[in-house]
């Protein structure tokens, strides 16, 4: 499955009764991703847990270093 490459994955693991939901490892609610699209799992993580999951390493560094700068 596609999902599998996205970063948002390393929140989540398959359900064995569906391949197209995702367990979140923080809180345990079982979220749809079907067809590959990733989508709920990044709103769920931002919505939930205020997780950006679609920021990349170098906008988080810069984000750090910007706050560290205050």
């Amino acid at each position: 499955m596609a999902a599998q490459s996205s970063k948002v994955c390393e929140h989540f693991g398959k359900t064995a009764e569906d391949e197209s939901k995702f367990a979140c490892d923080v809180c345990n609610v079982v979220v749809k991703a079907k067809d590959g699209n990733t989508t709920n799992l990044h709103k769920h993580l931002k919505r939930r847990h205020g997780i950006d999951s679609k920021l990349s390493d170098a906008k988080k560094k810069k984000m750090t270093q910007r706050q560290k700068q205050r």
